[in-house]
This record gives C-alpha cells, structure tokens and sequence, in this order.
C-alpha cells in the first residue's frame, strides 16, 4: 500500500522534479553531502514547505522531526511533549520507555538545551505518534555514542510493516544499520542505490566495505 508519493516535485533552486512512490513497511535512507537538501525534501514531504510545482500525498498521518528540533527556544520541553501528546493517536506507553532511555531536562526552555538534548527532546515528541509515515531529519544530530545507540533501537522499533519510514542524515553508518533502501540526493534529484543487501553485495566485489562504497558513490 503506498503510504507517501510525490510526482514533479520542484523547490528551486533545491529540488527539481522528484518523483516517489514508498509503500508501507519501506524504511528508506536519503544521504548525501550537508547543504544538498535533504532538510528541505523532508520538510517538503511533511508538507512544512510551498513547493514551486509538482505534489506530495501522504496516507496515514504524518510525524516529522526537523532537523536539530528548532522550536520556540522559550517554551519548555515539558510543554512540547504535552502538545504533542494531546494532537492525538500517541502511544504513551512507548512514551515513557523512550523518556527513560533518552532523558531530557524537560523543565528546562528548548534555548537553553544542548544540540543532543534537542535531538533528543525531537525524538520523543515525534517516534511516540501513530501515524503511518515518519518521516526523520538526522534523527541521531549530537547525541552521545549510548544515547545514539539507543535512539537508534527505538527508531528500528517503530519501523515496521505497518509504517513507511524516511531518514535523512549525512551519517552513512546510522543509514545503513536502520534501512532497507538507500537513495542519494544530490544536485537537486534522487539517484536511487538500491537495497542494503545489494550495497552490501556491491561493496565486496569491489573489495572495499560498504561504508566506503556509499561514501565514494555520495562524491
């Protein structure tokens, strides 16, 4: 079942003429170079950005974390959490296993919070919501090794069958170690790879190792 496409897609001078089509149970990986766009795609899909031409239609509901969770610096985390679990369709129960093991200061204003403290603070107002399409901009931006590696075990809980999932980030390893599908954004189109598997596959025949493959294919 597709849950989010877009046909014609255009930002100038950022995108041109992007075309998907991503089912349910996809997790797909954006990568590529900081300052190509990826932030600006994702924004576009969550439907955060007027886009020049072209369409974006998503099924499902939609949960997207920006990039390094900039929201008004005077307002508490607290405060956050509380608006987003009161739009509806939030799972509260993997609420509190997510603030458990991703504390935030929650009383403190969103300014006065550290980058991995934003990054954090974005992942439990945005992985707890139900809706079919999650869409997550370098969802792991700051956060220390075991703080990333436990993001990341919640992100891979969410995903699944029942729900498409998009990560944009610059971070070739937390890609790959998360999705199924990787495409590359550069000079304003998507250049699909492929699955990890066939990466994987790819990056053996040319005796090199799969971090080192996508990284020279991103040049």
């Amino acid at each position: 079942m597709t849950a989010l496409s877009c046909h014609g897609l255009t930002l100038r001078p950022i995108l041109r003429d992007l075309d998907l089509d991503l089912d349910l149970g996809e997790c797909l990986g954006i990568v590529g170079p900081n300052g190509v766009g990826k932030s600006t795609l994702l924004a576009a899909l969550a439907g955060g950005i007027r886009l020049d031409s072209g369409s974006v239609r998503a099924t499902g509901g939609v949960a997207w974390m920006p990039e390094g969770f900039r929201v008004d610096p005077g307002v508490t985390g607290r405060a956050w959490l509380d608006l987003a679990s009161s739009l509806g369709e939030w799972d509260h129960s993997f609420a509190r296993e997510a603030q458990a093991v991703l504390p935030v200061p929650l009383d403190r204003p969103v300014g006065r919070l550290s980058m991995g403290e934003r990054t954090r603070l974005g992942l439990l107002a945005t992985l707890p919501r139900n809706g079919a399409v999650l869409l997550l901009d370098d969802p792991f931006l700051g956060l220390d090794p075991e703080a990333q590696l436990n993001a990341q075990a919640l992100v891979s809980q969410r995903a699944g069958p029942e729900r498409l999932t998009v990560l944009a980030s610059s971070d070739v390893q937390s890609i790959l170690r998360l999705c199924t599908q990787v495409t590359i954004l550069r000079s304003g189109r998507l250049h699909p790879l492929g699955s990890v598997d066939a990466l994987t596959e790819a990056a053996a025949a040319a005796q090199s190792s799969i971090f080192e493959h996508v990284a020279q294919l991103m040049r």
